[in-house]
């Protein structure tokens, strides 16, 4: 029996970091965001540890005034070529979301 693998199967890991102040937060991060490549194609938070630096602790509370670290992992094809990560509070529900080019 033969085996078949699309390349799209084929994963990696992409982290970004994020930073957080002003106002009081208390949410979990990676509810919030993702990663969209040059196609379009939304990509959600995974939960696996990577190399990039400690994540968010579940949940995170920042009182206001102060900042918070941390990052975000998911798991992507490897042959996407990711353009903007998006951030929406209410664990992604919010109205407004916010936007950040990549490269």
């Amino acid at each position: 029996m033969a085996a078949f693998v699309s390349a799209s199967w084929v994963t990696r890991y992409a982290a970004c970091s994020a930073a957080t102040g002003g106002k009081a937060y208390s949410e979990t991060p990676w509810s919030s965001a993702k990663v969209v490549d040059a196609q379009g194609q939304a990509y959600g938070p995974n939960l696996a540890d990577t190399k990039a630096g400690p994540s968010f602790q579940t949940p995170t509370n920042i009182a206001a005034g102060e900042t918070g670290k941390g990052f975000i992992a998911f798991e992507v094809p490897t042959d996407a070529k990711l353009d903007k990560v998006q951030f929406a509070l209410d664990s992604g529900f919010a109205d407004q979301v916010g936007q950040w080019k990549i490269g």
